[in-house]
């Protein structure tokens, strides 16, 4: 292998792992609302009906920026969504505790959901100019990890920083952390390999066969196939979100244990969502990667 090819391969970890850290925070942001739920109802009097109230406008304006960011990646590049995001999730998280009312909690907390989209998609945009098709579900999975990671840190970190400092903090430590993390991305990463790194030809195919398919993402939403996918994933969803986002709440008032010991069980969930996803990217590049057609 040649010096520029293995400066290319350095570089390329450089740039994943910056992303593996962006998308840790990025979920970090997301689910500290649910990790402060406890403290919501304690401190602020609320109830199941506000709690549910603001995480769906959460989720339905992530949805909606999600779906808008995945054009928006392909004409300003990954890198900008994923800082700009990262730092105004941040500046989210800095602001909510300060927010007085219900309403507020969810304006506040809403805008976090638009801003949220702008991640995954930006992320993947990264991964499929830094990675051939064959290989990208692989690398896919891992980064998702990354995420189920920082879901598995968020309510452990947050029940200690809220017990010891209180859960303002929490949400102020996590925001200015973000906004670093942001910063740091955006200095440092890359859209796609300098011109000074000698690019594999394999990665340079994925790039003309990209140019090649500009009107691809118009003749998919016409696929049968991807709507079937759609429902089942809208359904996988719903029961990801009924567990991820309300046991804790759940173990903590229905089987009266500590927030502590609800936390873990909570993480528990997560960790075996690192293992699944690693382990079906493997498969997918192994028994699809090759598959004509397929591209990410």
């Amino acid at each position: 292998m040649s010096e520029k090819h293995t400066q290319f391969y350095q570089y390329r970890m450089f740039v994943f792992l910056g992303m593996s850290l962006g998308w840790f925070m990025f979920y970090f942001c997301r689910k500290s609302f649910v990790a402060s739920m406890p403290d919501l109802v304690r401190h602020r009097g609320l109830d199941k009906t506000d709690l549910g109230a603001i995480s769906s406008g959460f989720t339905i304006t992530y949805g909606v920026s999600k779906l808008v960011s995945g054009v928006l990646s392909d004409r300003l590049g990954g890198k900008l969504l994923l800082t700009f995001g990262l730092f105004a999730s941040g500046i989210c998280c800095i602001i909510f505790p300060h927010s007085d009312s219900v309403l507020m909690l969810a304006v506040v907390w809403g805008c976090n959901g638009l801003i949220q989209g702008l991640g995954w998609p930006g992320c993947a945009k990264l991964l499929q100019c830094w990675y051939p098709r064959n290989e990208i579900a692989t690398w896919w999975s891992l980064l998702s990890a990354a995420g189920n990671f920082g879901a598995t840190m968020t309510p452990l970190t947050f029940a200690f920083v809220s017990y010891y400092f209180g859960w303002e903090s929490a949400f102020r430590i996590t925001g200015l952390v973000a906004c670093i993390v942001g910063l740091l991305l955006w200095l440092f990463l890359s859209n796609s390999p300098p011109q000074h790194l000698n690019v594999p030809s394999f990665l340079r195919d994925t790039e003309n066969s990209q140019a090649d398919n500009s009107r691809w993402w118009y003749e998919v939403l016409l696929e049968f196939d991807l709507w079937i996918l759609c429902f089942s994933y809208f359904i996988l969803n719903m029961i990801r979100y009924c567990v991820t986002d309300w046991s804790q709440l759940y173990y903590i008032e229905a089987a009266n244990v500590t927030e502590a010991s609800a936390a873990g069980f909570v993480s528990m969930y997560q960790v075996g969502g690192v293992a699944g996803s690693i382990l079906i990217g493997y498969l997918s590049d192994m028994f699809l990667g090759q598959v004509g057609g397929i591209q990410m």
